[in-house]
């Protein structure tokens, strides 16, 4: 028998770097990313929301698809953000993303 243990660090940016100094900006975001978590069946192993970029270490199953994963996640905390505030563009996060994987075991 075989058994997967997929970890991730994922780091979203901003649009344009925007700068995250609210602190229920950065609330919204991590109750957000939370709350998105448990719907997805993910394990959130920590969290950090910068100034200007947020850190996610993830463990998810090897047979999810990281890539929706990530749009679940960013997609979701973007709604939230737009919800609470105006000040920003309709899209919080950038289009892109960095995924590398920590190890498989």
């Amino acid at each position: 028998m075989v058994f997967h243990k997929c970890q991730y660090h994922i780091t979203f940016i901003p649009k344009y770097r925007k700068r995250i100094n609210d602190h229920k900006i950065k609330e919204t975001i991590y109750e957000s990313i939370i709350n998105k978590s448990k719907k997805l069946n993910i394990v959130i192993k920590n969290i950090q929301i910068m100034d200007d970029h947020v850190h996610i270490f993830i463990s998810i199953n090897a047979t999810d698809n990281v890539s929706y994963i990530i749009g679940q996640l960013k997609g979701y905390s973007s709604y939230m953000v737009n919800k609470y505030t105006k000040s920003y563009n309709k899209q919080f996060w950038g289009k892109g993303y960095y995924c590398e994987s920590i190890g498989n075991i």
